[in-house]
């Protein structure tokens, strides 16, 4: 958790050095950190996130669905990316909530988890982070990855960090691969077989 809040400050400064002249910068860089404002909901909350505008896209077919057929849920979608998240603001604008995802930091998912209150976390592609993934694990926050693949330079990554995080992909209540190729994959990093489908 030190070396994930060190790059985080690395890169809060980097961010913040970039985009000042940027429209609406300022409420960024507060909720990388986690201070993000919710409007009151009777309804419970499903999170899911879409990092940057290839991902934002492919969401918003899914999305549409489920806006309809889990329509009891408020649907908070988190991008990381400027673009990613004028694509979400630009399609559905106040019919889901939007905000940026706050960095892997620990103390920083505790403080988002804290405020959004997730019942449910969906990841389209795969995007990890290990502290966000204990915290939900720890709130019984179920995670599901959608549409999710390994490319070969993940692949070697997460193998090395194999050891270091052995329950990364066991904390996944489900991954949907793309490809049976990368449904072995996943196993092969440690996800139980019976979680993990095409």
């Amino acid at each position: 958790e030190v070396l994930f809040t060190l790059a985080m400050h690395i890169d809060w400064c980097k961010l913040r050095l970039r985009d000042r002249d940027l429209p609406g910068a300022h409420h960024r860089w507060l909720q990388r950190l986690g201070l993000v404002n919710f409007s009151h909901t009777d309804k419970p909350v499903a999170w899911l996130h879409a990092v940057s505008l290839g991902e934002a896209r492919l969401s918003i077919p899914l999305l549409e669905n489920l806006l309809v057929d889990y329509s009891q849920y408020q649907w908070c979608v988190t991008t990381t990316t400027l673009t990613g998240s004028q694509t979400i603001s630009e399609h559905f604008g106040y019919r889901v909530w939007h905000c940026y995802c706050p960095y892997d930091a620990g103390w920083t998912t505790r403080l988002f988890l804290k405020r959004l209150q997730p019942k449910c976390f969906f990841v389209m592609e795969t995007e990890c982070w290990p502290n966000t993934y204990q915290a939900c694990l720890r709130r019984g926050i179920p995670i599901v990855l959608l549409n999710a693949r390994l490319s070969e330079k993940s692949q070697q990554r997460y193998r090395r960090i194999k050891a270091l995080l052995p329950g990364l992909w066991r904390a996944c209540a489900h991954i949907a691969a793309q490809t049976e190729d990368y449904r072995q994959l996943f196993i092969a990093l440690g996800a139980p077989a019976d979680r993990v489908s095409t």
